[in-house]
């Protein structure tokens, strides 16, 4: 008989995709924003992401990738950690060949217990859209119509519905793909997910045309959104969060310029990573690096994200966050072990007991 309460005295694993459809994009909203609000109450704490690249070829890595946060509403500390190999393709873009290892481990407070193993894959396009959902919630006009995605992957579609959720006036959807032949496809997944009309358009300009709310989420290496296309009132996200060891980015320097108001998820982590065009544009004095804002301030202080209806407004979605996976984790691992979709295994495993170390080191 299956046990009717989740025991975070043991260890449950998941890695069946449908895990993902147990939690809506508007829970997922609220978790992670409560989630940021005890950042700012020091009852959440994140460590800044880390990366290390060891070069097996030209253009070749063995990447590892690394985040852990404490979530006191959770009781639980959440550590995502990735190896895979990464390549640089012809064009400038970071690919993933091959099989990898990611996982979010959620550890209990009071047992020290790791009572879940979640593949990332199920959690990692959520908990991003989800916080740009949050952040663009209080920088974008509220009567917002018409959202432009650059892009058409699995972010784009997590954007899209996360969107829809807090932007109730939203008529269109609008994206747009070099490569026409996946068009119908990325029109078809969205429309299964969105209830208004999906447009495909011709180029990046018509895209950004008469948008309220443009979103880049692509592997470009090179801008893909350019500031002599923005228009007055327009809000913009990126979500490229590079690093130094592979630079890119999505928007370009006039972009960042043209924004009354820029938020990011961590100042800190523009000079760790290099990012830009931020870090350049700092540097240079074209913006003050105190003009940035960070997002836990934006939503616990009285700051004005919008200065007028007529202003551009940037969120650079620049970094991922433990504190994210340490919201969403407890809440997936729940349903899915009531689904029975989650796998029990021994903890015994990963803990080092007491008992088991004296009966080691007995004289």
């Amino acid at each position: 008989m299956t046990p009717k309460a989740l025991d975070k005295g043991q260890t449950y694993y998941v890695n069946d995709g449908r895990a993902l459809d147990l939690i809506s994009p508007a829970e997922a909203i609220f978790a992670i924003r409560s989630a940021l609000a005890n950042v700012s109450l020091n009852e959440a704490h994140s460590l800044p992401r880390r990366r290390i690249y060891v070069e097996k070829s030209p253009n070749r890595y063995l990447w590892h990738n690394s985040m852990a946060a404490w979530h006191e509403g959770e009781r639980t500390i959440a550590v995502r950690t990735d190896v895979a190999t990464v390549q640089l393709s012809d064009d400038g873009k970071m690919e993933f060949p091959g099989d990898f290892s990611g996982f979010v481990m959620l550890f209990d407070a009071d047992t020290c217990t790791p009572y879940g193993i979640i593949q990332d894959h199920i959690l990692s396009p959520l908990r991003v859209a989800a916080t740009s959902a949050i952040a663009s919630q209080m920088m974008a006009r509220s009567d917002s119509r018409v959202l432009s995605l650059m892009g058409g992957g699995e972010q784009a579609v997590a954007h899209a519905t996360c969107f829809l959720e807090v932007f109730p006036n939203l008529e269109e959807i609008r994206f747009f793909v070099r490569t026409a032949s996946r068009r119908k496809m990325i029109v078809d997944r969205l429309s299964a997910k969105c209830n208004v009309p999906i447009v495909s358009m011709e180029s990046p300009q018509e895209l950004i045309t008469g948008a309220d709310i443009v979103v880049a989420c692509t592997n470009a290496k090179d801008p893909v959104l350019r500031g002599e296309w923005i228009e007055p009132g327009q809000h913009l996200v990126t979500v490229a969060s590079p690093d130094k060891h592979f630079p890119r980015q999505e928007i370009d320097q006039q972009c960042a310029l043209a924004a009354s108001t820029i938020v990011v998820n961590s100042v800190e982590q523009i000079f760790v990573d290099e990012q830009e065009p931020l870090k350049s544009l700092i540097e240079q004095g074209a913006i003050e690096k105190g003009q940035i804002i960070e997002l836990t301030d934006l939503l616990h202080r009285d700051i004005m994200a919008r200065a007028s209806d007529r202003a551009v407004t940037l969120y650079d979605n620049n970094v991922g966050m433990g504190v994210q996976f340490a919201a969403l984790g407890p809440i997936i691992l729940e349903r899915a072990f009531k689904a029975g979709l989650a796998e029990q295994i021994s903890s015994n495993i990963f803990m080092t007991r007491r008992a088991t170390l004296a009966e080691q080191f007995a004289p």
